[in-house]
C-alpha cells in the first residue's frame, strides 16, 4: 500500500505558555496518517520552549523542535521550519491557534481535484474570544477569496484566515522565503503567491483562531510602516495604477483606526507621510479619521456587539436593493 504524501505543519512559537500545548495538541488530532511537526520557539522568555520540549519528548507524530537563541521575528521562524521540513505539502499555524481534527485531510481531499499543486488553500474558521465562546469567524466586510486574487489581496477586498493557509512545497519553494525585515508574513507572502496560484476557499470551519493580546500578532513598532513596504515592493514598479489604489485605501483605513483608538500620533504620522507623497493636504484623512472616531465613540456607549448587530443588519437590508439595481443594469 502507498504512503499518502506527507503534510507538514510548521508552527512558530512565541510568548504562547498558556496556549502551545492546545496547539500542538490539535495537531496530534489530525485524522490524516501521515504528518510531521515542525516548531520553531523565538526566544520566548515564558517558558513557551519548555512546554515545546516536553511535548516533542512524547509525540505520536515526527516533531522536530528548532530554537532560536535570540529574537528575530515570525518572518525567520517560518523560514527554518520550512527549511526543515520534508512534507510535500505544507501548513502554517500560529501557537496559539488550533486545526479541527479534519483539516488536513478536507485540505488533501480538495487539492487532488486541482490540475497542479500551484494552488494556495484556506478556509473558515471558529474564532475563540478571550471569555471562551466560540463564533463562526466571518469578517463583517470583505469576501472569501477564492480564483487569481491578487487585486483584492492588495486592495484589501478579501480575507483570508492566515491560519487556515495551506500550500505544495512546490509552491513555497517558487514563491521563496519570507522578507526577514518585516514585522509580519503574511500579506507580503500572499502578494507573492496570488502572482503565481489560485487561492481555494473551503467554506466549512477547519481551524480555531483564538483572540489573544499576546505573541505574533501584535508587534506594533514596524507594522505601521511595514504595510506600505509590501505594498512598494510588490506593486509600485510593475502595477503602479494598483498600488495608487492600494496605497490611498490603506492609508483611509488606517486613520478610521486611529481615530477610532483616539491614537493621534500615529494620525499625525500617517498624514504627514500623505502630504509627502501627494504635496497636498489630505483632507480625505481627516474625515476618515472622525468617522472612525465617532464609531469608537458609538461602541463605548452602546457596546461592540450593539454596533456589530446594527451593521449586520443594514447590509443584509441593502442587499436586496444592490441585486435589484444588478439585474436592471443587465436588462
Amino acid at each position: 500500500m502507498i504512503d499518502p504524501p506527507r503534510v507538514t505543519i510548521v508552527v512558530p512559537a512565541y510568548n504562547h505558555a498558556d496556549h502551545v500545548a492546545d496547539c500542538i495538541e490539535s495537531l496530534w488530532a489530525q485524522d490524516y496518517p501521515n504528518l510531521e511537526i515542525v516548531a520553531c520557539d523565538d526566544a520566548s522568555p515564558d517558558g513557551t520552549l519548555a512546554i515545546l520540549h516536553d511535548m516533542a519528548d512524547r509525540s505520536p507524530v515526527p516533531m522536530i523542535l528548532l530554537e532560536n537563541v535570540s529574537n528575530k521575528g515570525v518572518c525567520a521562524s517560518l523560514n527554518r521550519c520550512i527549511a526543515a521540513a520534508d512534507g510535500d505539502w505544507i501548513g502554517m499555524i500560529a501557537s496559539d491557534d488550533m486545526y479541527l481534527p479534519t483539516f488536513v485531510s478536507r485540505n488533501m481531499a480538495a487539492v487532488v481535484t486541482e490540475a497542479t499543486d500551484m494552488v494556495c488553500m484556506q478556509s473558515a474558521a471558529i474564532r475563540l474570544r478571550r471569555d471562551g465562546v466560540r463564533i463562526r469567524h466571518r469578517p463583517p466586510f470583505g469576501k472569501p477569496l477564492d480564483g487569481w486574487v491578487m487585486e483584492d489581496i492588495a486592495l484589501g477586498r478579501g480575507w483570508i484566515n492566515a491560519p487556515s493557509f495551506f500550500a505544495s512545497r512546490s509552491l513555497f519553494d517558487a514563491v521563496g522565503p519570507f522578507d526577514e525585515s518585516l514585522t509580519y508574513e503574511d500579506l507580503d507572502f500572499y502578494l507573492r503567491a496570488s502572482r503565481i496560484a489560485p487561492f481555494r476557499f473551503l467554506d466549512t470551519p477547519l481551524i480555531i483562531k483564538r483572540d489573544s493580546a499576546g505573541g505574533l500578532g501584535h508587534v506594533i513598532t514596524q507594522r505601521f510602516e511595514d504595510g506600505f513596504r509590501i505594498l512598494d515592493k510588490n506593486l509600485r514598479a510593475e502595477f503602479p495604477e494598483l498600488w495608487l489604489r492600494a496605497t490611498d485605501l490603506r492609508e483611509r483605513r488606517l486613520a478610521r483606526g486611529f481615530g477610532r483608538q483616539g491614537d493621534l500620533t500615529s494620525l499625525r504620522r500617517l498624514i504627514g507621510r500623505d502630504r509627502e507623497r501627494r504635496r497636498a493636504y489630505p483632507w480625505s484623512l481627516w474625515i476618515a479619521a472622525m468617522l472612525g472616531a465617532m464609531t469608537g465613540i458609538g461602541v463605548a456607549i452602546v457596546g461592540r456587539g450593539t454596533i456589530g448587530h446594527v451593521l449586520h443588519r443594514l447590509r443584509r437590508l441593502a442587499r436586496p436593493a444592490r441585486s435589484q439595481r444588478r439585474c436592471e443594469t443587465s436588462t
